[in-house]
């Protein structure tokens, strides 16, 4: 596993050397078939655990991030595109699904998504921090290769987003970064 591996991946979904943060969404709710929407998760401040993409049966899925200097959340929300392009369906195969994180789902997920509903890009959940939401954005499916692997194009996409925004003469800010 190697920064090539994850630059030949980006190459092969067809995306430039510099590509505003707009073309990856739509790429990747084209490779995903949802509509990709994003949420700032404040009680995820100051914690070791970062991102979440989560599908649902809608045919949404919602990427969460913390609060965080911008090419943090850059670098974050990117690792989860990077699950989604190389894994678009979830993992292969479950690397140890814990019951309390279905049953965890399974009760509190209107705390997670008010009323079910589907959260807007770029609304703020203001929720406490509890060990059961420490499990849920902890969780994790993937092995530790398909990890490391997210985390390499994840980088490589945030690369070619700062990029593109450098060409344009605009600092990496977060806000206008989503607005491509």
């Amino acid at each position: 596993m190697s920064r090539n591996t994850a630059v030949q991946i980006v190459d092969d979904h067809g995306l430039p050397g510099a590509v505003p943060m707009s073309t990856i969404r739509r790429l990747v709710q084209e490779v995903t078939g949802r509509e990709v929407t994003y949420r700032l998760v404040r009680g995820l401040a100051h914690q070791d655990v970062h991102g979440l993409w989560a599908g649902y049966d809608d045919g949404t899925a919602v990427v969460s991030y913390p609060p965080a200097p911008s090419g943090t959340q850059l670098v974050v929300i990117n690792h989860e595109h990077g699950h989604m392009l190389i894994s678009p369906d979830g993992p292969g195969e479950s690397h140890g699904i814990d019951p309390r994180f279905a049953r965890f789902v399974q009760e509190k997920v209107d705390g997670i998504m008010p009323g079910r509903r589907v959260v807007r890009s770029g609304e703020t959940l203001e929720q406490e921090y509890t060990p059961d939401l420490e499990f849920l954005y902890g969780h994790t499916d993937f092995s530790e290769d398909e990890e490391r692997l997210a985390e390499l194009v994840g980088v490589e996409l945030s690369v070619r987003v700062m990029r593109h925004a450098r060409a344009r003469g605009r600092d990496v800010r977060f806000g206008r970064v989503f607005g491509g």
